[in-house]
């Protein structure tokens, strides 16, 4: 397999399902997203990363940012990002609010006009705005669940596409935390 790529397919009329990479395919379903925190780590419908189990507490407070390397085979897509904190038992709390967690890349840099992508080459797409205030337990992992639906909030690309999120040394992706330190949190008796 691999390891320095993510890819997945997104058709807005039909599922379709990629026979070689069965975990990295999305199937594409309008209204998907209402119940998205409902499908775990191996559901073929989005790409899906998570932290192994954290050792010990992490507060974070403020913007997150997703920082993506990504590639699509037609001159747009969209990308929508989900963090969410997953218990020991697996239990997965969403920890965004609707709207600032999905971005246009033809749109990427924030320009009113469009930028239409070249299909297969790889372009830096940032999702700074991803607020939060929450503190991962020891025992907890984070997840970053990546789409291309936010129907009907946000209208769907109108044609199938491949999108690929890169994650090799050259063209990296990640999620940027802002970290509250310990050392400033309050006890209870303070």
């Amino acid at each position: 397999a691999d390891l320095r790529s993510t890819q997945w397919i997104a058709d807005t009329s039909r599922a379709i399902h990629d026979e070689k990479k069965p975990d990295l395919t999305l199937i594409y379903l309008p209204h998907l997203d209402y119940c998205l925190q409902k499908y775990g780590p191996h559901d073929p419908r989005v790409a899906v990363f998570e932290t192994p189990p954290l050792e010990r507490d992490l507060t974070v407070v403020g913007a997150m940012a997703a920082e993506l390397s990504i590639s699509s085979s037609i001159e747009d897509a969209q990308v929508w990002v989900k963090v969410f904190d997953v218990a020991p038992d697996s239990t997965a709390f969403n920890l965004m609010s609707s709207g600032l967690d999905v971005l246009r890349a033809s749109y990427r840099n924030g320009n009113k006009k469009r930028e239409p992508l070249k299909p297969g080459e790889i372009y830096r797409v940032r999702l700074g705005d991803l607020l939060t205030a929450n503190t991962f337990k020891a025992g907890h992992r984070i997840r970053v669940v990546v789409s291309t639906s936010f129907a009907p909030d946000f209208e769907p690309m109108k044609q199938p596409y491949r999108l690929t999120i890169h994650h090799s040394a050259e063209h990296p992706s990640r999620l940027v935390l802002p970290v509250y330190p310990a050392s400033a949190m309050l006890s209870a008796d303070q």
